[in-house]
């Protein structure tokens, strides 16, 4: 039999507890709703641009642009051409060089035709062949007298020696003197037969004498005419290695028109328009090879202030993120490079922030280059305690304690 007090009892508790899990209810609600705007957060999102180590490449050779090859953040290739320059005076100077040598081959040409052509007309090798084949007939004609010669000289001496006897009997009175005169005109003869011999060797030497001058002279002609042409070749081949050497020159200028890439990598600026006249050193691109590569964020000074070195905030293109850490803090002075002027508006009202990539290999196997515009996102506190600056404190202490846990890790 159920007692009628623990009936009122449990009827009292049954009220009571409802109400009491509505109030826990409504307790825990009105709590979260403090803490949300206490403690709330949000997003932060600003534009970003990719940056790097840039390189200023210039003309070597004053001229004007006559092309250009890159355009704004396009990338190439280590031997790509770049950009052509043109200087009218140096085309002008390679083809007047280039002429003055095909003169000069010409000349030198003309010169060998016409020592042909009077070597043939003259043909002194011809009559110096033509002298010596003589020379050898008379030498062996003037060989043959040689015996005729000793012959005579023989007979002579016969001849003499029976005048002498002839003379001796006349003396006697033996012969008569007709007889004596006949002994002395056969010594006569024989003396007269000998001296046409010495003549005939005399004008046979004198002959061969004659063509031994013919031939040196013919010689000295040939050697006076190759000689005179060598020497105007000489002078000729002379000017024509200067022009060579100058046209050399000329060309050596002509390549420095043509630029060429040294390295790969991608424009991050172009400093002139094709057309434009340019000196020695004067800049047409800016370029970066990505090798050193980083993120420029430009914050408003309020929204930069949770921001601290070492922070790590998260790079965004399009769908893909990056995580990056704050680097530096600090107004903008030289910006990176022209692109920033599409990005910045009002730089003087902006602060940037450097971000290093913690995994810089993943950001380029993505495709980010320089250049590149990004976002950068960085959740921020908005709740009352911040506002209030306890949070932030906390904040900051917080991070302290990250950035010092991974040093002292390290260290042991």
């Amino acid at each position: 039999m159920v007692d009628e007090f623990d009936q009122m009892v449990n009827a009292g508790r049954r009220r009571w507890l409802p109400r009491l899990l509505l109030n826990i209810l409504v307790l825990a609600l009105l709590a979260l709703g403090a803490y949300a705007l206490l403690a709330q957060s949000g997003v932060t999102t600003v534009q970003s641009i990719v940056a790097g180590r840039t390189i200023r490449i210039g003309a070597e050779h004053r001229g004007k642009i006559k092309a250009i090859y890159v355009a704004l953040n396009q990338e190439f290739k280590e031997g790509d051409p770049l950009f052509d320059l043109e200087d009218p005076l140096v085309e002008s100077s390679i083809a007047e060089s280039e002429k003055r040598i095909k003169e000069y081959e010409r000349d030198i040409a003309e010169q060998e035709s016409e020592l042909a052509r009077r070597l043939r007309e003259f043909d002194p090798k011809i009559k110096i062949e033509t002298a010596r084949q003589q020379t050898k007939e008379k030498q062996v004609a003037l060989e043959s007298k040689r015996p005729l010669l000793d012959t005579a000289d023989r007979r002579i001496a016969l001849k003499e020696e029976a005048l002498k006897k002839a003379e001796g009997l006349f003396a006697s009175g033996v012969i008569t003197r007709s007889r004596v005169d006949s002994y002395r005109l056969d010594y006569e003869s024989e003396r007269t037969a000998r001296d046409k011999i010495v003549n005939e060797q005399n004008l046979l030497r004198t002959e061969i004498a004659g063509l031994d001058t013919q031939i040196a002279s013919y010689s000295e002609m040939i050697a006076d005419l190759t000689s005179s042409t060598a020497e105007q070749e000489r002078v000729i081949r002379e000017k024509q290695a200067n022009a060579k050497a100058e046209l050399a020159k000329l060309l050596s200028e002509k390549a420095q028109l043509s630029c060429k890439a040294k390295l790969s990598g991608s424009v991050v600026a172009l400093s002139k328009d094709e057309g434009e006249i340019v000196a020695p050193g004067d800049g047409v691109l800016t370029v970066t090879t990505g090798e050193d590569m980083w993120v420029e964020a430009y914050f408003k000074p309020e929204d930069v202030t949770p921001v601290q070195a070492g922070d790590e905030l998260v790079v965004r293109y399009g769908l893909q993120t990056f995580p990056a850490t704050v680097e530096s803090i600090g107004l903008i002075t030289q910006p990176f490079p022209i692109q920033r002027s599409t990005v910045v508006v009002q730089p003087e009202r902006l602060v940037v922030v450097k971000l290093d990539f913690v995994h810089p290999k993943e950001a380029k196997d993505a495709g980010l280059r320089p250049g590149m515009q990004v976002s950068t996102e960085m959740s921020r506190p908005e709740g009352l305690l911040y506002r209030l600056g306890l949070k932030h404190e906390v904040s900051r202490q917080d991070a302290g304690r990250q950035r010092r846990s991974p040093a002292a890790t390290k260290g042991r």
